[in-house]
């Protein structure tokens, strides 16, 4: 068992469940035929972006003891890269898949503006700001990178220059 072989001797096909696996996601999503219902699901991705972004910025000045651990930036790391996969198993492309990631952006940005007294939930010297914004950013921008390098050869078309949209 431990060299791929079952009890009665055949070999696991591994590569077979790989490709079960690949062809079980939905079909991907064509921008020109999208309905009023896919507008609606990324509506509600962009709203779980937004808050996911308000809670990152609010649980970002956190401590464990005395000492400052801004345990937000895993959080919207990990929130930003599930909220991308589950647009793209729904079977939207990239571009469209990536709009709960801008809705995260825009709640993060709004902290970093100064509210009517000026107080700012995120002060610009502060460096966990910094450590937020590109925790969120970095990964997911890694995870639509390995989606774009990993892209299945049968939904690949002849044209090259529409990358964005697969």
């Amino acid at each position: 068992m431990a060299d791929g072989t079952q009890t009665d001797g055949r070999r696991l096909n591994l590569r077979g469940v790989a490709d079960a696996a690949r062809s079980a996601r939905l079909p991907y999503g064509d921008p020109e035929n999208l309905t009023r219902l896919d507008y609606i699901i990324v509506a509600v991705l962009c709203v779980d972006g937004f808050i996911l972004g308000l809670v990152s910025v609010f649980f970002l000045p956190s401590y464990v003891g005395g000492v400052p651990f801004p345990l937000s930036v895993f959080v919207s790391a990990v929130g930003n890269i599930v909220l991308v996969e589950a647009a793209r198993r729904l079977g939207f492309g990239r571009a469209m898949a990536a709009v709960p990631v801008a809705a995260w952006m825009i709640a993060v940005l709004l902290a970093y503006a100064g509210g009517p007294g000026g107080d700012m939930v995120i002060p610009a010297a502060d460096a966990r700001g910094l450590f937020l914004v590109l925790g969120g950013l970095v990964p997911v921008g890694f995870w639509l990178f390995r989606d774009m390098v990993q892209f299945d050869p049968a939904h690949r078309s002849g044209d090259r220059g529409n990358w964005l949209s697969r």
